[in-house]
C-alpha cells in the first residue's frame, strides 16, 4: 500500500502503523490504535481516511468520524479537511448539520441524529478517543450504522471500570508508548515541581501561585474544580500580577478560542480551566501545567500531565506543577515512570484485580465536575436572591475531601429531594448519590442548599397557609443540566452502594 500523506513527511510510527491498521480493517477486523497523547493520532486518522476515500466516493458511500465533544469535532474536522479537501468534509453537531459530504465528523451525542439523516452506506467508521465508545449513544447507534470497517484511536485503551472497556473493537493493532515518543522527539520529557511549603494541606491558591512564580515560564494552564472556582482563581491570579482568564462551559466556543489565542501570543500568562485537558486538546506550545484541582482518577491525572509534554519548536521540557504531591507520591516524575503508569492502565481489565467502585474514570470525574459547577451556580443564584446567606468562609479546607460527617449528613437527607420539582431534581439526586466524590467545600454547599430549601419550604408554607409537603422549590430557581450528566453520577453512586453492601 502506498500513501503520499498529502505531501507531509509522516513520523516513523505513523508510517509504520498505517498499513497495519488499513490491512486489519480491510480484513474485517475492528482494530484500535493505542498511541500516547500528543503523538499525532489525528494525522494518522486523516491518512487512513484519505486512503479509503477514493473507493468511498466511487461507490457513493460515506466515512463517519466520531469525536466526544464539539471542540474536538471542529479540531479533527480541520485536520481531515487539510488532508482531503474542505469541500469533502462536513461537521455534524448542534450548530452544524452537514450530512451530505463524503466525510462527516460527528459529535458522539449527535450520532443517533446522524444515523437517521444518512441515506448512504457507512464504509468506514472512525471513533476518536475510542475508550469513550461505551457511551450509550455510541453503543446503541454503531450497530444501526452497520459500518463495513471500524477503526478506533485512543491513548488509553483499557480503563478502570467495566463501562470503559472496548467491546466494539477486537484488537489493538498498533501501540506507541510515551517512551517511544520521547525517544523519537514527538514528546518532551517532564519536569515535576511539587509544593515544598510547611503547611499541609497547603493554601492551594497561594501554593499554586508560588510554584508558578518559581518555575513557570511561557504559556500555561491551571485546573479548577468548578466554573465558580475557575472564575475566582483567574481573578486571584490577575490581582497578584499574573494575567489570567478562564475556559469553561460558561463561555461560548468563540470566547474560549479567543482566550486560548491570547494565552498563545503572551497576552495572558495563564488560563484557568475546568476539564479542558481531559481528552483530545492539542496545544503543543503549552510550557507548563498546574494540577491545582485534586482528582481521584489515576488516568485523569496522567492525561492532564501528558498534555504539556507535546513537542514544539524551542520547547525542551514540559513543566508539571504538583502542589498536592500526587505525581511525586506515585513516583511519576520521569518519562519512564509516567510511561509505565500509562502502560499499567492500558492492560486488559480481565488481567487486573477488580478496581474499587470509587475509582472514577475521567468521564465520571468530568460529569461530577459539571454537577459541581451546577451546584456552585445554583448556590450563587440563591445567595443573590436572599434564600441563602452569604458564606464568608473560605481557604484551603474547601479543597479537602468531604468529611465522613458531611457524607453521612448528605445521605441522611436523601428523602429531601422531594422538595424540588421532579423536572429539575436530577442534579440534586445525582450529587447526593456521590457525596464521597465531592470536596469539603462542595459538600458544604450541597448541605447548605438542602437545609436552605427545607427552611424556605417551612417559611413559605406558613406564610401561604399550605401544607409543607405540598410546597416545591420553583423550577426557575434550578438551572437545567443534561440528563446524561446526572445519569453518569447516579450510576457511580449505585455502583459504590453495591460495593458497600457487599463489603
Amino acid at each position: 500500500m502506498s500513501s503520499d500523506w498529502g505531501g507531509l513527511t509522516p513520523r516513523a510510527w505513523q508510517a509504520e502503523a498505517l498499513p497495519v491498521v488499513v490491512d486489519a480493517a480491510r480484513a474485517g477486523g475492528r482494530p484500535v490504535v493505542a498511541a500516547v497523547m500528543g503523538s499525532g493520532k489525528s494525522v494518522l486518522q486523516a491518512e487512513v481516511i484519505a486512503t479509503a476515500l477514493p473507493v468511498v466516493v466511487q461507490r457513493g458511500h460515506v466515512v463517519v468520524v466520531v469525536a466526544p465533544r464539539q471542540r474536538l469535532v471542529r479540531q479533527l474536522g480541520a485536520t481531515i479537511a487539510a488532508r482531503v479537501g474542505a469541500e469533502r468534509v462536513g461537521l455534524f453537531y448542534a450548530d452544524e448539520k452537514q450530512a451530505g459530504r463524503p466525510v462527516v465528523v460527528c459529535c458522539a451525542a449527535s450520532l443517533g441524529a446522524l444515523s437517521e439523516a444518512l441515506d448512504r452506506r457507512v464504509a468506514l467508521l472512525v471513533i476518536d478517543e475510542a475508550h469513550g465508545s461505551e457511551a450509550p449513544t455510541v453503543r446503541a447507534t454503531v450497530p444501526a450504522l452497520r459500518p463495513a470497517s471500524l477503526v478506533g484511536f485512543t491513548a488509553t485503551p483499557y480503563r478502570s471500570t467495566a463501562s470503559e472497556t472496548l467491546s466494539l473493537f477486537d484488537s489493538i493493532a498498533y501501540r506507541y508508548t510515551i517512551e517511544d515518543a520521547v525517544r523519537d522527539g514527538a514528546l518532551v520529557p517532564p519536569r515535576v515541581e511539587m509544593w515544598r511549603g510547611l503547611d499541609s494541606p497547603p493554601d492551594i491558591d497561594r501554593a499554586c501561585l508560588e510554584l508558578m512564580q518559581a518555575h513557570a515560564e511561557g504559556p500555561g494552564v491551571v485546573s479548577a474544580r468548578t466554573i465558580e472556582d475557575a472564575d475566582d482563581y483567574a481573578a486571584y491570579l490577575t490581582a497578584h500580577g499574573w494575567p489570567a482568564e478562564v475556559v469553561h462551559s460558561g463561555r461560548t466556543a468563540e470566547e474560549q478560542d479567543a482566550t486560548i489565542e491570547r494565552l498563545r501570543t503572551g497576552e495572558l500568562r495563564a488560563v484557568v480551566h475546568v476539564a479542558m485537558l481531559s481528552e483530545g486538546v492539542d496545544l503543543p506550545w503549552l510550557r507548563w501545567i498546574c494540577l491545582r484541582r485534586r482528582v481521584q482518577a489515576r488516568v485523569r491525572v496522567l492525561q492532564e500531565a501528558g498534555r504539556v509534554l507535546r513537542a514544539h519548536p524551542g520547547k525542551a521540557e514540559g513543566v508539571i506543577l504538583d502542589p498536592w504531591g500526587v505525581l511525586a507520591r506515585e513516583g511519576w516524575t520521569t518519562p519512564e515512570a509516567i510511561g509505565a503508569a500509562m502502560e499499567a492502565d492500558a492492560e486488559d481489565t480481565e488481567t487486573r484485580p477488580a478496581p474499587s467502585a470509587r475509582e472514577l474514570d475521567e468521564g465520571e470525574v468530568i460529569a461530577i465536575d459539571r454537577l459541581a459547577a451546577w451546584l456552585a451556580e445554583t448556590v450563587a443564584m440563591w445567595r443573590r436572591m436572599g434564600v441563602l446567606e452569604e458564606d464568608a468562609a473560605g481557604g484551603a479546607w474547601r479543597a479537602l475531601d468531604a468529611s465522613a460527617r458531611q457524607v453521612e449528613g448528605i445521605r441522611k437527607r436523601r428523602a429531601w429531594t422531594r422538595i424540588y420539582p421532579a423536572s429539575h431534581s436530577g442534579p440534586i439526586k445525582a450529587l447526593m448519590s456521590v457525596p464521597w466524590a465531592l470536596s469539603r467545600g462542595q459538600a458544604s454547599d450541597l448541605l447548605g442548599l438542602l437545609i436552605g430549601s427545607y427552611r424556605w419550604r417551612a417559611t413559605h408554607a406558613a406564610r401561604t397557609g399550605r401544607q409543607a409537603y405540598m410546597v416545591r422549590v420553583p423550577a426557575e430557581w434550578l438551572p437545567r443540566i443534561e440528563d446524561a450528566v446526572c445519569k453518569v453520577a447516579a450510576a457511580v453512586g449505585r455502583r459504590a452502594d453495591r460495593e458497600d453492601a457487599r463489603g
